[in-house]
C-alpha cells in the first residue's frame, strides 16, 4: 500500500462509489457497521469513564470546579459559601515534578541477525534526533499528567506527509476521552486488544484536505449543505471536553458549547462530523520468513534488501495466515479510508498509572473523597463562625432611641456599634450562639492529611516538611514518597519501553531509502554542531552503509536528570573537587556547567586567554617543587621508621637466638654457669631471676657437636650447604650427616 494513502485516501474513488450524484450502498453499510461497533464500545464503560475523568480533571484544576452545581445552589439558598481548599493540584504537581526532573534516554543494542554496534549507534542517534524534533520531554509530561489525573494517557506514533513526501515519523498525544480501548481487553499491551477507536470532530475543510473532495461531497449530501443538524443528534454522549470554548454553562441552541455531540453539529455555516478511526486485528494470508531457529517474521511489506538478507540467513519464504492491523476511518454514513495499516501495531501507546486487569485508576480518583470532606468541613466551619458573629439581639419593644430594630438587624454585627436605649428600659442583649462542635476542626485536619496519603505523596517531597526535621529525616521522607509512586513510575517505564520498540520498528520499516539525516549535538567544548549521517547508502563495493533494515536490536530505556538539575550537580562537584581535592580543573570546563546565559561565549574567551604569566608559572613551579620536597621528606621519614622497626625486630630475634645457644652450652657443662655469672656481673649485668639460673640436679645431656659462634640468623657454615646442597642424597653423596 502507498504510505500516502495511510492518511490521505479518499472514499468515493477507492470504493468505486457513484460519486457526488449518489451514495455507495456497500460503503454506507460498512460505515453503519463501524458506527454500531463504536456505539457498543462507547456504552461498555467509556461514557462512565468520561464522567469520572471529567470529575478528576475538575478536582485537579479547582477554582470552584470541585463543587457540583446542585450543591452550590443549595448552599447559596442557605446563605452559605462553597469554600474550596484545593490540595489535589499540589499533590499531582509534586508527582509531576519527579517525572520532569528525570527524562527518558533511549539507546539500542545489537541482538542478532546481522546487527552490529555501528548500526546500533546510528539508531541511537536517530532516536535522540526524533526526541528533539517531537519534543518528547513535554509530550511525556502531557501523557504522564493525563494518566495521573484522568487515569489514562495516550501517545500516537504515526507518519505525517505534510512536510515530507516520503513521510516523517511524528509523535503526538491524544485526549484520553477520545480514545476507546477494547472493552474486553484485560492486558496493558494494545497488541492483546481486539481493536481501539479514536474519535474526533472534523469540519468539511479538514475532511477535504485529509480525505478528498468526493468524501466531503458525500457527507454534505447526507446532512445537507445548510440547515440545522441538531435534530439528527442523539444525546447519549454529552460529556464536556476541556477546550478553549469557555465554561460548560455556555450554550449554543440550548446545548453546551463544550459538549461532545453524537454524529454531527453545525457551528454557524460550517458542518462538523464525528470521524471514527478504528484499528483492529484481522487474520489474512501473509508472506512470512521462517528462520532455521524457528522464528517467524512477516515480510509482506518488506523491501527487497530485507527479503534477500532473510534468504541469506537461511530463511524459507512461505505463505500462512497471520494477524495484521486493519485501518478503517468512517463517519456515521461514509467510509473515508479502509485498508491494511502500514504499521505492525496500533498507532496508540497507552499509559495507565494503576492497571488491574483492564481497570484503570489515577492518583486523583481516591483523593476526591478526602478533598470533598475537607471542602465541606471548611465551609461548615466558616458558616458556624459567621453565625456566632451574627447571632442576633434581644430587644425590649420600643426601647431603642438612636435606631430601629431593623437598623439593629442590619448593623448589629459592625465594629464600633453604639446602641442607645430609653432610661429605665431593659438593655439590649446579644443572643448567645451555639459553640463550634469539636469535631469540625478534626474533620478539616483529617481530610487534609489523607489527601496526600491516598495520592502517594507527602509534604517532604514538595518541600513543605517540618522545619525542625533533620536533613536525614527529610531525605527518608522523600524516599518514602517516591516508593509510594513506584507503581505509576514503573508503568511509565513500561510505556517508555513500548515507545522505544515501536520507534525501532518504524525506523527499520520506513527509513529504507538512501538519505542523509542531519544530527545536531554539542561537542566537548559546548559548541552546537550539525553532523550529516548517511543511511542506506550503497557503497562502491555494493555494500550498504548504515543499512537500518537489517538486524535485530534491543531497546534500552534509562532515566537521566533534566539538563538544569544535571548541570547544577556537575557544577557543584567541580567546585568541591577544586576546593577539597585541589584538582586543577580548567576554568572554562567549570563554567560550561554553570547556568549563565552566555557561558559558551565566556568559556571561549577564557580558553583563548594566555594560560599564565612567567611570574605565575615560576610561582607554580616553586609550589610544585616545595610539594615534591615535602613529599620526599615524608617518604624519608617513613623509610626511617620502617628501618628502625626492622632493626628492633632483628635485635630481639638475635637475643633470643643467643639465649638458646647459651642454654645449650650450660646444659652440656653446668659448671660454666658460675664462670658466666662472674663475667656478666663484672660487666654490670643485673639478674632479674633468682639463682640458680640452671637447676643443679639436671643430668648432663649428651654433648652434641657445638656450632661455632655465629651472628644471629645467618648460617653457621655457609660452605656446608653450598658444598652438599639440598639434593645431596640424589647426587650420590649418601645420607647427610646429622647436624651438617
Amino acid at each position: 500500500m502507498n504510505l500516502d494513502q495511510a492518511n490521505t485516501t479518499t472514499s468515493a474513488t477507492d470504493m468505486n462509489g457513484p460519486g457526488p450524484t449518489g451514495v455507495d450502498a456497500d460503503a454506507q453499510a460498512i460505515a453503519k457497521q463501524a458506527w454500531f461497533r463504536y456505539e457498543y464500545v462507547r456504552q461498555r464503560g467509556h461514557i462512565q469513564y468520561c464522567k469520572q475523568a471529567r470529575k478528576c480533571d475538575n478536582f485537579y484544576l479547582g477554582g470552584g470546579l470541585q463543587w457540583d452545581q446542585d450543591d452550590i445552589d443549595y448552599l447559596e439558598q442557605q446563605g452559605r459559601k462553597p469554600i474550596e481548599f484545593n490540595e489535589v493540584m499540589d499533590a499531582v504537581n509534586t508527582a509531576l515534578g519527579y517525572q520532569i526532573q528525570n527524562r527518558v534516554d533511549i539507546t539500542y543494542r545489537p541482538r542478532g541477525n546481522g546487527a552490529d554496534n555501528e548500526i546500533a549507534a546510528t539508531l541511537t542517534k536517530l532516536a535522540m534526533q526524533f526526541a528533539d524534533d517531537n519534543d518528547l520531554k513535554h509530550a511525556e509530561t502531557q501523557v504522564f499528567s493525563d494518566g495521573l489525573i484522568e487515569q489514562r494517557g495516550y501517545y500516537e506514533l504515526r507518519l505525517n506527509f505534510d512536510m515530507n513526501l516520503r513521510g516523517k515519523i511524528v509523535l503526538g498525544t491524544l485526549d484520553p476521552m477520545d480514545v476507546i480501548p477494547d472493552p474486553e481487553g484485560r492486558q496493558y499491551d494494545p497488541d492483546t486488544w481486539a481493536d481501539v477507536h479514536i474519535t474526533r470532530f472534523m469540519n468539511m475543510d479538514q475532511i477535504e484536505t485529509n480525505y478528498g473532495l468526493e468524501a466531503r461531497t458525500q457527507i454534505e449530501q447526507y446532512y445537507g449543505v445548510t440547515g440545522d443538524t441538531t435534530e439528527m443528534i442523539s444525546s447519549i454522549d454529552e460529556i464536556p471536553r476541556s477546550t478553549f470554548a469557555g465554561s460548560d454553562d455556555d450554550t449554543l441552541n440550548g446545548r453546551p458549547l463544550g459538549a461532545m455531540y453524537d454524529s454531527a453539529y453545525r457551528d454557524g455555516s460550517m458542518l462538523y462530523v464525528r470521524v471514527i478511526e478504528r484499528q483492529f486485528w484481522k487474520n489474512v494470508v501473509c508472506k512470512i520468513a521462517v528462520y532455521p531457529t524457528g522464528d517467524i517474521r512477516v515480510i509482506e511489506d518488506a523491501t527487497e534488501s530485507q527479503i534477500q538478507h532473510a534468504i541469506g540467513q537461511g530463511a524459507m519464504l512461505l505463505n500462512r495466515p497471520m494477524r495484521r492491523v486493519r485501518w478503517r476511518v468512517t463517519t456515521q454514513n461514509t467510509v473515508l479510508h479502509d485498508d491494511w495499516s502500514p504499521f505492525k501495531h496500533f498507532t496508540i501507546i497507552p499509559y495507565f498509572p494503576y492497571f488491574r486487569r483492564g481497570r484503570t485508576r489515577g492518583i486523583v480518583d481516591n483523593a476526591i473523597g478526602p478533598q470533598e470532606m475537607t471542602n465541606k468541613a471548611i465551609s461548615q466551619y466558616l458558616h458556624i463562625i459567621n453565625s456566632i458573629a451574627n447571632a442576633g439581639w434581644v430587644v425590649e419593644q420600643n426601647s431603642l432611641t438612636n435606631m430601629t430594630t431593623e437598623d439593629l438587624e442590619t448593623e448589629g454585627a459592625k465594629t464600633g456599634l453604639v446602641i442607645e436605649f430609653k432610661k429605665g428600659a431593659t438593655p439590649p442583649s446579644k443572643i448567645e450562639a451555639n459553640q463550634i462542635p469539636s469535631g469540625i476542626d478534626k474533620l478539616v485536619e483529617l481530610g487534609s492529611a489523607k489527601i496526600r496519603v491516598v495520592m502517594g505523596t507527602n509534604d517532604a517531597m514538595s518541600g513543605n516538611g517540618s522545619p525542625d526535621a533533620s536533613g536525614l529525616k527529610t531525605q527518608v521522607d522523600q524516599f518514602a514518597g517516591q516508593m509510594s509512586l513506584a507503581v505509576p513510575l514503573d508503568n511509565l517505564g513500561l510505556t517508555r519501553h513500548m515507545l522505544a520498540n515501536r520507534l525501532l520498528e518504524m525506523f527499520q520499516s520506513f527509513l529504507t531509502e538512501p538519505q542523509v539525516v542531519q544530527i545536531s549535538h554539542r561537542d566537548a567544548a559546548g559548541n552546537l554542531t550539525t553532523t550529516p549521517l548517511p543511511i542506506n547508502v550503497e557503497q562502491a563495493d555494493g555494500s550498504i552503509l548504515n543499512d537500518l533494515t537489517i538486524g535485530e536490536y534491543a531497546a534500552v530505556v534509562s532515566e537521566q536528570p533534566s539538563q538544569i538539575t544535571f548541570q547544577n550537580s556537575q557544577f557543584e562537584q567541580c567546585v568541591r573537587m577544586i576546593q577539597d581535592l585541589k584538582i586543577p580543573i580548567p576554568p572554562d570546563v567549570v563554567l560550561r556547567y554553570s547556568n549563565l546565559a552566555d557561558k559558551d561565549e565566556i568559556a571561549k574567551r577564557i580558553a583563548a586567554q594566555p594560560t599564565a604569566t612567567p611570574l605565575e608559572e615560576a610561582k607554580t613551579a616553586l609550589t610544585q617543587a616545595q610539594t615534591s620536597v615535602a613529599a620526599a621528606q615524608a617518604a624519608n621519614l617513613q623509610a626511617q621508621a620502617i628501618s628502625n622497626q626492622a632493626t628492633a625486630v632483628m635485635n630481639k630475634v638475635t637475643a633470643l637466638f643467643e639465649g638458646i645457644r647459651t642454654s645449650a652450652l650450660l646444659r652440656a657443662d653446668p659448671a660454666l654457669a658460675a664462670i658466666a655469672d662472674e663475667i656478666v656481673a663484672s660487666a654490670g649485668f643485673v639478674d632479674a631471676n633468682k639463682p640458680p639460673i640452671y637447676p643443679a640436679n639436671v643430668a648432663p645431656a649428651p654433648s652434641p657437636a657445638l656450632p661455632p659462634p655465629g651472628t644471629g640468623l645467618q648460617p653457621d657454615h655457609p660452605g656446608v650447604g653450598a658444598a652438599a646442597g639440598h639434593q645431596i642424597g640424589i647426587r650420590g653423596g649418601g645420607t647427610p650427616t646429622p647436624g651438617a
